[in-house]
């Protein structure tokens, strides 16, 4: 497929959104993006099913919000990680065959007095990806995770030239703690989304 021919669902913070943007529509891509969920919602009820190649989201600005360290945490989370889902859900319809995504990191608390844990948050959009793979267990779609310090220019060739594999991480996370192969990764899924009876 020629790179014009190419459709790229970009979404996150306005002013990255615009950067990605940029660097997609300057490879030939057709870039369809928005900021809000409920953007990425308008925009997935005006494209037909499968008709999106690559899809890139970029965190948001995150406030954390609360009464107690253990409120705020939680409340970072839900807005901001945890909504990532829900965005990929929306998305994963609109996902050709072979398609590729790009899970940029970011997310992080405002608020200096909340920990943060950024292998914790990239182990959580490692979830992400394995996730959308499952979903499409016989296809060729590809998941790559990068961390926060990937460029706009990066990120677009990052998502024209996806890795053989079908999930990877760019980060020096990932160099510091080895990664669990697929089938592993696979079967720690499974067993959140599993229940005892």
């Amino acid at each position: 497929m020629q790179m014009a021919d190419q459709v790229a669902l970009v979404n996150g913070e306005g002013q990255r959104v615009a950067q990605v943007t940029a660097a997609l529509e300057k490879r030939g891509v057709l870039v369809r993006s928005g900021e809000t969920l409920e953007e990425l919602v308008s925009l997935c009820d005006g494209l037909a099913d499968e008709s999106v190649d690559l899809y890139v989201q970029l965190p948001t600005s995150v406030e954390a919000h609360g009464s107690s360290v253990v409120a705020r945490v939680r409340n970072f989370l839900s807005d901001g990680l945890i909504a990532r889902f829900d965005a990929a859900g929306t998305v994963m319809p609109k996902l050709a065959r072979g398609a590729s995504v790009v899970l940029a990191s970011g997310n992080h608390p405002a608020d200096t007095s909340a920990p943060d844990n950024q292998r914790a948050r990239m182990a959580l959009l490692h979830v992400l990806g394995s996730a959308m793979i499952m979903e499409r267990p016989d296809d060729e779609l590809s998941v790559t995770i990068v961390d926060h310090l990937h460029g706009p220019d990066e990120l677009a060739a990052i998502a024209l030239e996806p890795s053989a594999a079908r999930i990877r991480v760019l980060s020096d996370f990932a160099e510091a703690s080895p990664e669990l192969d697929w089938g592993d990764w696979r079967n720690e899924l499974l067993a959140l989304t599993t229940t005892e009876t």
